[in-house]
């Protein structure tokens, strides 16, 4: 279990306007202070001063939990050396992201997107077999990441067919 306070996160600026309008933050709170409107309209265009001031903060939490495995096996294969069989892996249970205290929770594993933007497989490992004979060595190693899901699919109901790539 790891868990993350005070992350430095970069709000995108729908965080920010959610933060400032949808989530009931009082229009003094940080997230409104990021929204700089025109003041002759009242927009978010028309000025080198207008717009949302998407910078980075402090004050992302970021929870994982999972569980890691490894496992080293070695034996002699007689006149022809000897054998090493290595794995060192990675399930990964859940991986919360929140940019912010008053924005959702969001639960990243297995994901990746403009949402997710840091991808944690579910699955990932590393398996290695070393062969030893005399003063040669000959060393196989593999490394396997579980597929991802773009995050709009899963979060916002987007149609998979959209985010098929062609072969």
């Amino acid at each position: 279990r790891i868990r993350l306070k005070d992350a430095i996160v970069a709000l995108t600026e729908q965080e920010i306007l959610d933060g400032c309008y949808t989530l009931g933050a009082a229009a003094g709170q940080s997230f409104c202070q990021r929204v700089q409107r025109n003041p002759l309209d009242g927009s978010l265009i028309g000025g080198g001063g207008t717009g949302i001031v998407a910078t980075q903060i402090n004050g992302g939490v970021y929870r994982s939990h999972g569980i890691d495995l490894a496992a080293r096996y070695t034996f002699s294969a007689g006149a022809w050396g000897e054998i090493a069989l290595d794995f060192q892996g990675t399930h990964v249970i859940r991986s919360v992201q929140q940019n912010a205290r008053v924005l959702p929770a969001i639960d990243c594993s297995g994901l990746v997107g403009p949402t997710c933007q840091r991808p944690d497989p579910k699955w990932r490992f590393v398996q290695t077999a070393v062969w030893s004979w005399r003063s040669l060595t000959v060393d196989f190693r593999w490394r396997y990441i579980s597929p991802l899901t773009h995050d709009s699919i899963v979060l916002s109901g987007d149609n998979p067919a959209n985010f098929i790539v062609p072969v």
